[in-house]
């Protein structure tokens, strides 16, 4: 039996390459991983991170050295001196604990770091590059990689919540999916999915308040779609969040490729009025529903008899 030397994320990754500059092709073994003594990166590494995923693109099974320029490292974004090179510390110093399956056939966790080495030219414009080689097992993990999420690289570097990368990554599956349904996460799930440190945000309404609704916020003012949450209680302790995702309207779309367009100078204001619009119109959906509910028990009660 001949076994084939990749799998589909990294042809997907080729091809996006050539054809979508803009697109992060993820592999899903990836996406909800969990960090090691948890501790999760900062936005700029997690940045970073996707940004060398895309650099690598189709190649990125292979155990060589790959390159990206600091212009787009950079992504339009200004870094202080040594920012670059701290994110890159960061990366190589991050654990990630990925399940799979042991050489003797037996459920197991990889934990292996993000980035093997890095390279970086002293100087600091934007056609000076990085060099970097993920570790072996990330390779292993791209080569047999099948299944990939397809983000979008102007949303990502939007992001000013590390939070919203894994929310944002995880919408993108699911609506990829011919059958969606609701996506339930357990709450200690959640806080390693999106790399809360262990003893921050402690209490639920920190949690909510700090981590789980600016990611959402952020999200719904950026992507193509919409995400919705609500909490699970058991008693009056929630014990995780279920997430519901649809793709927006068409001028909504629009209007979230515009905002990726403009200075992000008012992006939080602009923010605040879209998501303050987006809860109205649900509120007022709700309404509608209720209305409907209420019309139609009245028709059900109605004898036909004629009232004079």
């Amino acid at each position: 039996m001949v076994t084939r030397p990749f799998g589909r994320t990294m042809k997907a990754a080729f091809s996006a390459k050539l054809d979508r500059p803009d697109a992060v092709i993820k592999a899903q073994e990836l996406g909800d991983v969990r960090y090691a003594r948890g501790v999760s990166p900062s936005l700029v590494a997690r940045r970073t991170w996707n940004l060398l995923i895309q650099a690598a693109a189709g190649d990125g099974w292979k155990n060589e050295q790959h390159s990206i320029t600091k212009r787009d490292l950079r992504s339009g974004k200004h870094l202080a001196p040594g920012e670059i090179a701290a994110a890159l510390e960061e990366l190589q110093m991050t654990l990630i604990r990925v399940p799979l399956i042991s050489p003797a056939g037996k459920h197991a966790t990889l934990t292996t770091a993000l980035l093997s080495s890095a390279i970086e030219e002293h100087s600091d414009d934007d056609d000076s590059r990085v060099w970097f080689r993920f570790t072996p097992e990330i390779c292993e993990l791209l080569r047999k990689s099948n299944y990939y999420a397809e983000l979008e690289r102007l949303i990502i570097c939007a992001f000013t919540s590390k939070y919203a990368f894994s929310i944002y990554e995880r919408a993108v599956r699911e609506l990829g999916k011919p059958i969606r349904r609701n996506d339930s996460i357990d709450i200690d799930v959640l806080r390693e999915v999106i790399g809360v440190e262990k003893g921050t945000l402690t209490r639920w309404p920190d949690l909510r308040r700090f981590a789980i609704q600016p990611a959402i916020d952020e999200i719904n003012h950026l992507a193509p779609f919409e995400v919705h949450w609500s909490p699970i209680a058991k008693g009056r302790r929630v014990i995780g969040i279920e997430l519901t995702y649809a793709p927006k309207v068409t001028e909504d779309q629009v209007a979230a490729a515009r905002e990726l367009e403009m200075s992000k100078v008012g992006r939080k204001t602009r923010r605040t009025k879209t998501a303050k619009r987006m809860d109205d119109e649900r509120q007022a959906m709700r309404r509608m529903a209720l209305l409907s509910i209420e019309t139609a028990k009245a028709r059900d009660f109605d004898d036909e008899i004629p009232e004079f």
